[in-house]
């Protein structure tokens, strides 16, 4: 919701800037003892997490796109009553809503 533009693809060119030196210096100090982290391993892991993950249904792709010309549909996400009368008034969504109506 805070991007520009929500298109239903999700970038994962910046992992692409991760090294396993990075990690050594900055994640494995903080790991449990005797536990280690294998970048290239955990991004094979993430890469097919999130392809799976945003291969989108054709009511999420109805939603960004609504969502994108400034209207919020929930319930195009959503099937419960009880969950779409919560986020209905989501200030974020109606935030955002209200600035992409003024483009």
């Amino acid at each position: 919701m805070t991007s520009d533009e929500v298109s239903g693809n999700f970038d994962l060119l910046a992992t692409n800037k991760l090294s396993q030196h990075s990690i050594l210096r900055e994640l494995v100090p903080v790991l449990k003892k005797g536990e280690f982290f294998i970048l290239k391993d955990a991004l094979e892991l993430v890469r097919g997490f999130v392809t799976e993950l945003m291969d989108l249904a054709v009511d999420e792709l109805a939603f960004i796109k609504n969502f994108n010309n400034g209207d919020y549909y929930p319930e195009l996400l959503f099937n419960e009553s009880e969950v779409i009368s919560r986020i209905i008034g989501h200030p974020m969504a109606r935030w955002k809503v209200g600035k992409l109506k003024k483009l």
